[in-house]
């Protein structure tokens, strides 16, 4: 429905393109669940930043 008030039909030329396939369902899936991780406990990232940069800024 949104997509048909803000956007209008869908033009021609795209309408015979797929849905996503499995493969890109479970990447998109992976990478969603990484940033939430990320989001949730950002610490365990920001550790590992922190070990590697601590010689580049004199720590």
């Amino acid at each position: 429905m949104l997509q048909q008030v803000f956007l209008g039909p869908l033009p021609e030329r795209w309408a015979e393109w797929p849905d996503l396939g499995w493969i890109e369902r479970l990447t998109l899936g992976t990478l969603i669940l990484l940033i939430i991780g990320i989001g949730i406990a950002p610490a365990l990232l920001l550790d590992v930043i922190d070990t590697f940069a601590g010689p580049f800024v004199g720590r």
